[in-house]
């Protein structure tokens, strides 16, 4: 274990992201706008209230999080990518709250509290018994199980639960102002986060693959690298954001504290393993097409939406003023360069 990365405080300390050529193509859902108008609808309707601050509330409502679906999920199905965009903002509004220090990852003990009221309610049987704030995360988890095969829920829950526990341990983390190596990092966080957008994947699709993972090591293997890719492209354009509130929850950190690299370093350090991750998993992927599993069409349109992931979730993030800030607006470029201040990020060349 490291001790914390001591980041530079000057708001005028800038890093750049370079653009990160991709083999796959992103690809968006047909939906698309429609998505982002009727969730702009659902956050407005039940999202407000985790939010006390109007200018705060108003700049997550900017944060078009319908396109990550649109771009991550573009081979949903269509009476189901909604319900997948309530679902993702209202976890991104719960991530707001669980990383800022001053609110639930303010300690380990009021994280651990929340997290378990939060599973307690998901898996309990009436909604209105949780904290009005939770409501919104329940209501949805309950729509979407109907959806869903019994085994495919019980998975869905362990893996909500794997978030949770992932976040408390982060909190845990940050308290002791100690920052984990990024390998065990990466293993932290494909727990906490990543392994639950792969299976959103597969509800998209109306899929169970329940058994097909447990019985094929390769195919366990492919999903574990596009859940690296999952992290690794969240840490790299996130870095700002949990800077600007005291998280330093991500790789880029990681690699300033254990490896001794500058910032920009260790920036241009992830954008070679999210090259390296995306090779590796179009190679996994042709391992698994080669080999039974390969005469599926489940398993054959599930590799392909895994491989979107990736490239959809790179072009989300460079559009998205949650990682750029408040009043960004994308020009098309595929660079950026960053400062490390709360309200400002500048677009670098092409």
């Amino acid at each position: 274990m490291e001790p914390m990365a001591q980041l530079p405080v000057d708001g005028r300390v800038t890093f750049r992201i370079p653009e990160v050529p991709l083999i796959t193509p992103a690809k968006g859902h047909h939906l698309a706008e429609e998505i982002e108008r009727d969730n702009q609808q659902y956050i407005r309707a039940h999202l407000a209230p985790l939010y006390h601050d109007v200018d705060e509330f108003e700049d997550f409502v900017s944060e078009e999080h319908a396109g990550f679906v649109a771009w991550c999920y573009p081979t949903a199905k269509d009476d189901r990518i909604a319900i997948i965009a309530e679902w993702t903002s209202a976890w991104l509004a719960y991530d707001d709250v669980f990383s800022h220090g001053s609110k639930a990852g303010a300690s380990p003990s009021r994280m651990r509290a929340m997290a378990d009221k939060l599973m307690a309610a998901l898996r309990g049987p009436d909604v209105m018994e949780c904290p009005a704030f939770l409501r919104p995360a329940v209501d949805v988890m309950r729509r979407m199980a109907q959806g869903m095969s019994p085994q495919l829920r019980d998975r869905y829950l362990d893996t909500t639960q794997g978030y949770l526990e992932g976040t408390v341990k982060e909190v845990g983390f940050r308290a002791r102002r100690e920052m984990p190596g990024w390998q065990e990092y990466l293993d932290m966080h494909i727990l906490a986060g990543a392994t639950w957008v792969l299976d959103t994947v597969e509800y998209g699709q109306g899929f169970d693959l329940t058994y097909e993972l447990s019985a094929s090591s390769e195919l366990r293997e492919a999903r574990r690298i596009a859940a690296e890719g999952v992290v690794m492209v969240n840490d790299l354009f996130s870095f700002r954001k949990e800077y600007s509130t005291g998280d330093h929850s991500n790789i880029v950190s990681s690699f300033m504290a254990g490896e001794n690299l500058s910032l920009q370093g260790s920036i241009d350090r992830l954008c070679d393993l999210i090259q390296d991750v995306e090779r590796r998993f179009i190679l996994k992927q042709a391992e698994v097409l080669a080999g039974p599993l390969g005469d599926r069409a489940d398993v054959r349109a599930h590799l392909e939406a895994l491989g979107y992931l990736l490239p959809g979730n790179m072009e989300w993030s460079l559009r998205t003023p949650r990682y750029q800030g408040a009043g960004y607006v994308y020009d098309g470029k595929r660079s950026l360069e960053v400062t490390l201040d709360p309200k400002a990020s500048q677009q670098g060349e092409s």
